[in-house]
């Protein structure tokens, strides 16, 4: 048998190219599994993604309707502004919840009005010592007063500039409480201490020992431990004594509730004045009225939003408050 040189080397040839197609072939469909297999988990972080914002405009939702739920709350008959000492409960709000958490500001120290001594108070009750806490409180001084004074220990822009910071001294009072961050000496693990214990929306030299938590009490200039274990107690029971009717209230002297409510701040007075010069810090008769209220939405799938706001209180009965305040917060704050 004559075999056919020339039609063996194009059936070699032949099958040759049939198996470099069938590598193409391979790895094209290997290409295409990558491609679709990309494809799927970008559409799988996309659905994530659209899935989490969802969740996360739900919480706000739930955050906001949150407020609104504190605010009615809180100028309701028998509210909170009216003595109910209930400050801090949960909602649910469709398929998720909502924390509530009102809080009266007066309670708190004003970065606007707080003089020298309370601002050191504040500041040496955080862990500063004597002389930080008095550099830190010159720097807050200076930083909101309208001249270029030095104070004690303070801060005008010669000191930023000499840290290399543009922005010197504001020299206008503080519109937020985050702006302490701003001030020469404040550090973030600082500010994270002491914010939750100032407000700006008071203009107050002193705190309301009604109002304030036991953190802010301690920051008073000459409120020791014994005095502030005493004060805490006494507010207490005068708190429980609250939620009890009055029987025969004219008969007692008592009109209402704003001279119980008198009657029990004169009695908080007469014992600071037995705490060395403590009672200083405290006002008792206000000429404002504001409101904090924190609400956290939460959704069933994990969702999570915070949302803070300020209300000051205005004597019009269409308009009862005006919201002076109002901000997201971390989840950490």
């Amino acid at each position: 048998m004559i075999r056919h040189p020339i039609r063996s080397d194009r059936h070699e040839i032949a099958r040759n190219e049939r198996g470099v197609a069938l590598v193409m072939v391979v790895w094209v469909l290997a290409l295409l599994s990558l491609v679709a297999a990309s494809f799927l988990a970008e559409a799988r972080v996309e659905a994530r993604l659209a899935f989490n914002l969802a969740e996360s405009a739900e919480a706000e939702a739930l955050a906001d309707g949150g407020i609104h739920i504190g605010a009615a709350r809180l100028l309701g008959p028998g509210g909170i502004a009216s003595g109910v000492q209930v400050r801090q409960w949960t909602e649910n709000l469709g398929q998720g919840e909502v924390e509530i958490r009102v809080a009266d500001e007066r309670g708190k120290i004003d970065l606007n009005g707080a003089g020298h001594d309370l601002l050191v108070g504040l500041f040496r009750s955080q862990g500063a010592s004597a002389e930080a806490a008095s550099a830190l409180a010159g720097a807050v001084i200076d930083f909101r007063d309208a001249d270029h004074d030095l104070a004690a220990g303070g801060a005008e822009d010669a000191a930023y500039s000499a840290l290399g910071l543009e922005n010197g001294a504001k020299d206008a009072q503080f519109e937020t409480v985050e702006e302490l961050l701003q001030v020469r000496g404040v550090t973030p693990d600082l500010f994270q201490r002491v914010a939750p214990l100032l407000t700006t929306h008071t203009h107050a030299p002193g705190v309301d020992p009604f109002e304030a938590e036991p953190a802010v009490l301690a920051a008073i200039p000459g409120m020791s431990k014994a005095d502030l274990d005493r004060l805490v107690a006494l507010r207490r029971k005068l708190r429980a004594a609250r939620a009890k009717p009055i029987p025969n209230m004219a008969a007692a002297g008592v009109v209402g509730e704003a001279d119980r409510i008198a009657a029990e701040r004169q009695r908080l007075l007469g014992a600071l004045k037995a705490s060395r010069g403590a009672e200083r810090s405290f006002i008792f008769d206000w000429s404002t009225a504001a409101w904090s209220i924190v609400a956290e939405g939460r959704t069933p799938e994990g969702g999570r939003f915070r949302r803070a706001a300020v209300l000051r209180l205005i004597d019009d009965p269409n308009r009862p408050y005006l919201i002076v305040g109002w901000r997201r917060l971390a989840n950490d704050e």
